[in-house]
């Protein structure tokens, strides 16, 4: 996974961090890419993916799974805006 972007989301309360880590998109087909995803924390490890039928659909997608999986943690959100 070759990571383009990167976050550390922390809880100002306990001091937890979520690191947040996107890949660059690949292609898989004519019209077929996937990007990647993986969210660390204390409660784990995780890590995803979106398909998209261009690089910036499946970045956008893989951005919004992002977003779901984090909302299975409010702390992660906390000093984010993303409430």
């Amino acid at each position: 996974m070759e990571v383009i972007a990167s976050r550390v989301l922390a809880d100002p309360v306990t001091g937890s961090e979520f690191h947040v880590s996107v890949a660059k998109p690949v292609q898989k087909s004519a019209d077929e890419w996937i990007c990647e995803f993986s969210i660390s924390s204390p409660r784990g490890a995780s890590s995803g993916h979106a398909y998209g039928s261009d690089a910036i659909q499946a970045l956008m997608l893989c951005m919004d799974a992002i977003r779901q999986e984090l909302s299975r943690y409010p702390e992660a959100y906390i000093g984010t805006g993303c409430r």
